[in-house]
């Protein structure tokens, strides 16, 4: 993945998603993600840049199994398995599994930070046998231009380092990363939290009504594999 923007602050990173708005990510992303992947329950299933483990543990809770973790940040890694969770140390661009491995692969806001996102899609296609999710920070979203306009001005936050992507882009990148595996790939469906506001969710009944609307700050795209 690079260098690792939130290296040296894994637990600072983690009790995120112990504060109220963490916690509502958790349970409104999450729910995305859930829908998404519930053909895959039974797994193995692999994230991406798991960080600390805050998405294995939500669904691990929700009776996902065996749900495997890589980062390339040792400090993450730490933390996470503090937690009793499976997560090794490594890089998304160079995957230490074998081809297949996994039922489903899924990255959640981590193929913003990672140097070569094509490198990465392809290396979690290799990998995975049926599909692919990526939850990605929606460029056409209003807390999206927040946060480039911010890194743009020169402010000091972590979306600096960022890349936000769209739909469309993301097809892109699957399809060409899939290409390179030789692989054929179908996009499912996407799902989208809409977070319209400067950094808060509207009210849960309008985000759950809201999940397919283009301009939600969060997407969640599947794709299935052949």
């Amino acid at each position: 993945m690079g260098s690792n923007p939130f290296n040296g602050g894994a637990f600072e990173y983690d009790a995120f998603y112990s504060t109220p708005f963490g916690r509502k990510l958790l349970r409104l992303e999450g729910r995305l993600l859930e829908e998404l992947l519930k053909p895959y329950r039974a797994g193995p299933l692999l994230e991406v840049g798991c960080g600390t483990g805050a998405w294995m543990e939500f669904l691990k809770g929700k009776g996902f199994t065996p749900v495997v973790g890589v980062d390339i940040s040792l400090p993450m890694v730490k933390v996470a398995r503090s937690k009793g969770l499976e997560v090794v140390v490594g890089n998304a661009t160079d995957l230490p599994f074998k081809n297949r491995s996994f039922k489903a692969s899924y990255f959640v806001t981590s193929l913003e930070f990672i140097e070569n996102p094509l490198k990465a899609l392809s290396e979690a296609i290799r990998v995975t046998e049926k599909a692919l999710l990526i939850g990605f920070l929606n460029r056409h979203s209003l807390l999206n231009l927040k946060r480039r306009l911010k890194s743009l001005l020169g402010f000091k936050t972590v979306y600096r380092h960022a890349r936000f992507f769209t739909l469309k882009e993301v097809k892109e990148l699957v399809a060409k990363a899939a290409a390179l595996c030789g692989t054929r790939v179908t996009f499912e469906k996407s799902l989208s939290t809409l977070n319209f506001t400067f950094g808060n969710f509207a009210v849960e009944p309008l985000e759950r009504l809201s999940e397919r609307l283009p301009t939600g700050a969060f997407k969640a795209a599947l794709f299935r594999l052949r």
